[in-house]
């Protein structure tokens, strides 16, 4: 495609254009003419330009802003929000690829940008580690950028270099992406055959293989179709292994001594020479000049002393404003019905920067877990709009582990999802039953002629731990229609194959607990 645009022109009267980007295509470095801001525009394809323009004001923490598709001179360009800022693909030339908890958490931060694009019906089509920033002031890493490929190793095969982009190759790009920061090399073309093939280049945890064996299959029909599978494992993963990341050096570390002989000078350099001799303790003047001293010092405390006096009693003393505090309203009484805004409430473990960025819904849905369970401002668009609770449950359990705080060990909140199982959807019913009073009906498959709704079920659990009920009766009623499902086979409709393991609803009633703790 020949560029039909040049430095110093202007779009659509509001983005000119200011130089061409190096190592890359058709792509210009611009400026918003109302207020400087710097973008990013190059040019697309028709059908690209339509697959991606639903994804305009898209807004989450890891995903740089598209403002839109322009049309010049009969050609498309894709004009986005440009951030200045390190890049993945620098990073990962310098250390090689990254320890996996690391790996897993950029993956699930990106996975879930992309997520929002396509429920918003759009996709994305450009993810690569030269697209993707790790060091941006004011955001927290990685963000996805919209940055043009030079080649197409991270394009699905079907793909190639063809457009348009599909959720499924946005799937395979965030697959391929957690592979090369994996193991340091993008996957094969072809994608894989088979897990071992993956051990074989590198990939040796089974959790992790296995996941990226249905995201990277090289048959496209055995293939994931879109991000959800890859979340769904990922996130089962990083809250069982959390804990394993090294810590990185920071404020606590502290250099190790110099070696004999080679002392660490101001200047951060070393000297071979021998540290200076200390000076000798003084010695004690002799007494007879304390016996002088003495009398000096007693003379100088009195007057000290009469002046301090004289100085107290003789000055303008001043006026003393007496201010009546102002009257308090009372508090409402124990117990009393009157709804607590918690959009209002500052939330406790959140960092000044997180509890200033959420919004009403994500402070609320905040309130509904364990304190310290998010280390920045979770992605929530869409929460209350999604009607079914087994995405709904993905989406929740996702932003615990994406935006976790960066500890070396899991929040309270990835403890309990890790072992809540099928009683993850009965957390989201209880969280948006709280925090959605709006919303519309839960909605899952039909039951089977001998079960109950089990949409019904949660409905009710989140409804009866939300007016602050005992939770154990409607969640037995939930838990039967699990095994009725179940016994005819169709476990796997509704959430998964097998039977609630031990301890799975004793985690979702720990969450109540805590949700309904005074």
């Amino acid at each position: 495609m020949a560029t039909s645009v040049a430095p110093g022109e202007v779009l659509e009267s509001k983005y000119r254009v200011d130089a061409a980007i190096d190592g890359a295509a058709d792509a210009f470095a611009a400026t918003q003419l109302d207020d400087s801001a710097s973008l990013l525009v190059f040019k697309v394809g028709a059908e690209t330009a339509e697959a991606i323009t639903r994804g305009k004001g898209v807004e989450h923490m890891h995903l740089a802003r598209l403002l839109g598709v322009v049309d010049h001179d009969g050609d498309k360009y894709a004009v986005a929000e440009r951030l200045p800022g390190l890049t993945l693909a620098e990073r990962l030339e310098n250390i090689g690829k990254k320890e996996p908890v690391d790996a897993v958490r950029y993956a699930l931060r990106i996975a879930d940008a992309l997520s929002s694009l396509h429920e918003a019906g759009a996709c994305h089509g450009f993810v690569h580690p030269r697209g993707i920033l790790i060091q941006v002031e004011g955001h927290s890493p990685p963000v996805l950028g919209y940055f043009p490929a030079t080649d197409d190793s991270f394009r699905s095969l079907e793909r190639g270099h063809r457009d348009p982009p599909t959720e499924s190759d946005d799937a395979w790009a965030a697959a391929a992406l957690l592979h090369k920061m994996l193991v340091g090399t993008a996957p094969p073309r072809e994608g894989y055959a088979a897990e071992a093939e993956l051990r074989a280049a590198g990939v040796t945890d089974a959790a992790l293989s296995e996941a990226l064996a249905h995201a990277l299959n090289k048959n496209p029909e055995a293939r994931s179709r879109d991000v959800r599978p890859l979340k769904r494992e990922l996130a089962r993963w990083f809250v069982e292994h959390a804990g394993e990341e090294p810590i990185s050096p920071g404020p606590h570390s502290s250099s190790p001594p110099p070696f004999p002989g080679a002392q660490r000078t101001l200047g951060g350099t070393t000297s071979s020479m021998p540290p200076a001799r200390s000076k000798p303790p003084e010695e004690p003047p002799p007494k007879s000049a304390l016996r002088r001293i003495l009398p000096l010092a007693v003379a100088g405390i009195v007057v000290g002393l009469l002046g301090g006096w004289l100085y107290n009693t003789l000055r303008p003393q001043p006026v003393v404003e007496i201010v009546k505090p102002a009257p308090v309203a009372a508090a409402a009484p124990a117990g009393s019905d009157k709804p607590v805004d918690v959009g209002e409430i500052a939330v406790s473990g959140e960092s000044d920067k997180t509890g200033a960025t959420t919004d009403k819904l994500s402070s609320c849905v905040i309130g509904y877990l364990p304190k310290e369970t998010f280390g920045t401002a979770p992605d929530f668009s869409g929460f209350c709009e999604q009607t079914d609770p087994r995405a709904g449950a993905d989406k929740l359990r996702v932003a615990i582990v994406a935006s976790a705080p960066k500890t070396n060990g899991a929040t309270e909140a990835q403890k309990l999802f890790a072992r809540m199982g099928w009683y993850d959807m009965a957390a989201f019913a209880v969280v948006r039953a709280g925090c959605c009073p709006d919303a519309k009906p839960l909605e899952l498959p039909e039951p089977s002629k001998a079960c109950d709704k089990m949409a019904d079920a949660l409905h009710e659990v989140g409804k009866e731990v939300v007016a602050n009920h005992p939770a154990e009766e409607p969640l037995k009623k939930y838990t039967s229609i699990i095994q009725c499902e179940l016994r005819v086979g169709r476990g796997q409709v509704f959430r998964k194959a097998e039977r609630p393991a031990g301890g799975e609803d004793t985690a979702f009633l720990e969450l109540v607990k805590a949700i309904q703790a005074p």
